[in-house]
């Protein structure tokens, strides 16, 4: 209210002169700067834009008032659900801890980014909701904001007791969990003075009333603070121990590590007594004395150069990597939370099942031979079981001896991808980036070293056309190349050092389970959502992207093959890729689509009418890679538009790829031309798949040395350049 009152008494005072005035509303920050410091009235105002601006996910909620009166507020995120548990964060304790708030309002930016397009984050806010206090001591954050002097100040504002003329309460040890005992001082005058008692304060009363309501749905409760770069747990007494001690641990050990995979900074583990120094009446001891069984204390950068003046240019890198720390820990204890549970539930059902199953095959005295399908998770239990009753068993697909000649069905390359990322954990990730329309995860592979450095990225996806299953057999083949080659291929070593390669197995999957079903829907190409006005289904999502959609080379009738949709982008799928790589379209560097089948390379655009800008460049990189393909069987591929080669297309994705300015963007239509179209055999799945990846490597290659050592050899010549007539002009004056 003061600075509205300011700002109002301003305009007044212009008011009847001929003066222009504009108000800089601070109450509406737009464009907030996430990179900056904020005083609490802009953190307030930011704090009203995001509930404005998310309403099915984010509310606010004042609970407590601070002794100067200020409103004590949180927000609060989830979606709908049912059951839910919750976790708690708190910024902002100490004062001078700016890099906490900070932080606090990052966390909320990425989680709000994120959750629509991370199915992780979104099942994780069905089942959680988020209780984030971005600054807990408001008074003493205010008060460090006046002038250079007050800037390290720690305590909250409240006036001392018992005749002390020194204000303030360190908030962090004024709770109710060995308070008094240690770290603390009688002096109300030192910076750790723990108040008169316990729960003195109202900022601390605050809390304790509002997470003591919730104790039994709040599994987690995380404080913020700087600095020293550490995750602590309880407790802040020598002589007290945590019963899930060891948990702890590991899930701290855990977070350090996602933490120092970022830009490479170690984070100090362990309880607080045995990591930092002895602490009572902290808010940390406080949750795990109430129940809570995980609670944590992250100790931000740095490590002494700044201190508590942590510079602005810092705030971007401490946020990212603390983010992930963060995450990891709040995916440890959701899937702890959840999926143990489901999984606990689902293994006594397995259990009673099979029991009685095999008890009624060893009772009827049965010779016959049975198969069983069931996922890896189950394996384990199902053999245990029939070793318990004697039974005879044999695994007929091991995973881990992954047949690359030949076809897999989509649970297969589901499983395959997951034991990539098992096997692979330090260069490879998967992630669900979309659902398709029968509401199975569309998924890619990230492949790439040095993570979270300001990379370019390569797109690839297979499997857009059900029917062409030499397309995801290729990207599975690709992964496996990739992997096997960057420890002893230093180029390969360097690309991925440079660059992230997003994967996607199989686009279309809905499609391609389809097409497994038996031999009459073997050669099916679209999606499977169902038709609007007519009673055929299916979409070509290779017609409905957003690149002159609906004009040539596809139809409105929605039995047609080249069915483009009801509009450009009316399709998950399609969505789903667009919402990933849209935003990130300054980042990738080329977009690859895989096909079949004609033996052709193809750049954009399918229009006739339209001609891509570099298109001199496109054909002399297709080229190249045709050229790479033939040296290894001896096959023969075209190169050009598809307007060119096959036929006018409107709306492929390519075609959208290069024109959001991605600008490498080709098709692969791999083997054959013809004798056996679609219906590839499989002995021709290993040479098929050996060239094109040599061509598609030739084209990873040009764009990542152009890109990279280009770029180097151009600012070598400016050196040398300024360098040399700097040593000619010397030269001439002597």
């Amino acid at each position: 209210m003061e600075y509205l009152l300011v700002v109002f008494l301003m305009l007044v005072q212009l008011g009847g002169q001929s003066v222009t005035a504009r108000v800089l509303d601070q109450s509406e920050p737009r464009i907030y700067d996430y990179t900056k410091y904020h005083p609490l009235p802009e953190i307030t105002a930011w704090m009203k834009q995001i509930v404005s601006e998310n309403p099915a996910v984010v509310s606010s909620d004042v609970y407590g008032r601070s002794y100067e009166d200020r409103d004590i507020a949180l927000l609060k995120i989830g979606l709908q659900g049912e059951n839910k548990k919750a976790i708690w964060m708190d910024c902002g304790i100490h004062a001078r801890e700016w890099i906490s708030p900070a932080f606090c309002q990052y966390f909320v930016k990425e989680i709000l980014r994120t959750y629509k397009m991370d199915t992780k984050v979104e099942q994780m806010l069905k089942n959680l909701d988020l209780y984030v206090t971005p600054v807990l001591n408001v008074d003493g954050y205010t008060y460090s904001w006046t002038n250079d002097t007050t800037r390290l100040w720690r305590k909250n504002r409240s006036p001392g007791t018992g005749g002390c003329n020194c204000p303030g309460t360190d908030l962090n040890r004024n709770y109710d969990a060995v308070w008094g005992t240690v770290g603390v001082s009688a002096n109300c005058c030192t910076i750790i003075y723990p108040g008169p008692k316990a729960t003195s304060e109202a900022e601390t009363r605050a809390v304790v009333e509002y997470v003591q309501a919730r104790s039994k749905d709040i599994i987690c409760f995380l404080t913020i603070h700087s600095f020293g770069q550490m995750i602590l747990f309880p407790y802040g007494h020598p002589n007290i121990k945590a019963p899930n001690y060891d948990e702890l641990t590991e899930i701290v050990n855990t977070a350090a590590k996602a933490i120092k995979a970022v830009h490479g900074m170690d984070y100090v583990v362990g309880a607080l007594a045995e990591a930092l120094y002895p602490a009572g009446g902290t808010s940390m001891d406080w949750a795990r004395l109430l129940g809570i069984p995980y609670s944590f204390t992250f100790e931000l950068r740095d490590k002494g150069e700044h201190g508590f003046v942590l510079p602005e240019d810092q705030i971007q890198p401490t946020c990212e990597e603390a983010y992930e720390g963060v995450r990891a820990i709040l995916t440890d204890v959701h899937d702890k939370t959840f999926y143990s549970a489901a999984a606990s539930l689902t293994a006594t059902l397995w259990t009673t099942l099979l029991a009685s199953w095999l008890t009624n095959c060893v009772s009827s005295n049965s010779k016959s031979t049975r198969r069983i399908m069931v996922t890896p998770g189950v394996l384990v239990l199902l053999l245990t079981l029939l070793r318990a009753h004697s039974v005879t068993a044999r695994v007929l697909t091991e995973l881990r001896n992954y047949d690359y000649t030949k076809y897999h069905p989509l649970p297969e390359i589901m499983t395959w991808m997951q034991q990539m990322e098992t096997e692979n954990p330090e260069i490879l990730s998967t992630t669900v980036y979309g659902r398709s329309y029968e509401n199975r995860d569309i998924q890619f592979l990230k492949i790439g070293l040095n993570p979270h450095e300001d990379k370019k990225a390569i797109w690839m996806d297979c499997g857009i056309h059900a029917r062409e299953w030499i397309s995801p057999a290729f990207c599975q083949y690709f992964v496996k190349e990739i992997l096997r080659t960057y420890k002893t291929d230093t180029k390969v070593e360097h690309m991925l050092k440079n660059l992230d390669l997003y994967v996607t197995p199989v686009l279309n999957l809905d499609g391609y389970t389809y097409t497994w079903k038996d031999n009459t829907t073997r050669l099916w190409r679209k999606n499977r959502s169902p038709g609007t006005g007519c009673n055929c289904t299916g979409t070509d999502l290779n017609r409905n992207f957003d690149a002159f959609w609906g004009s040539t080379g596809s139809s409105s009738d929605c039995c047609e093959e080249i069915y483009h949709g009801t509009e450009a982008k009316s399709e998950a799928e399609t969505r789903a890729v667009v919402d990933f790589v849209g935003p990130r379209s300054k980042d990738f560097l080329c977009f690859l689509s895989i096909h079949s089948y004609s033996q052709m390379i193809i750049v954009p655009y399918a229009h006739p009418n339209i001609k891509a800008p570099n298109y001199d460049e496109l054909m002399e990189v297709a080229n190249a890679a045709a050229k790479a393909i033939k040296a290894v069987h001896g096959m023969d591929y075209m190169v050009g538009s598809s307007v060119d080669l096959l036929y006018p297309a409107a709306g492929t994705s390519i075609g959208w790829a290069r024109f959001i300015g991605i600008p490498y963007s080709f098709t692969f239509e791999l083997r054959d031309k013809g004798e056996h179209g679609f219906i590839l055999p499989e002995d021709q799945i290993q040479p098929t798949c050996e060239e094109a990846y040599e061509g598609v490597h030739a084209i990873l290659t040009y764009v990542h040395d152009k890109t990279f050592y280009s770029a180097a050899a151009s600012l070598t010549a400016t050196l040398w350049t300024t360098l040399l007539a700097s040593w000619l002009t010397n030269a001439t004056l002597l």
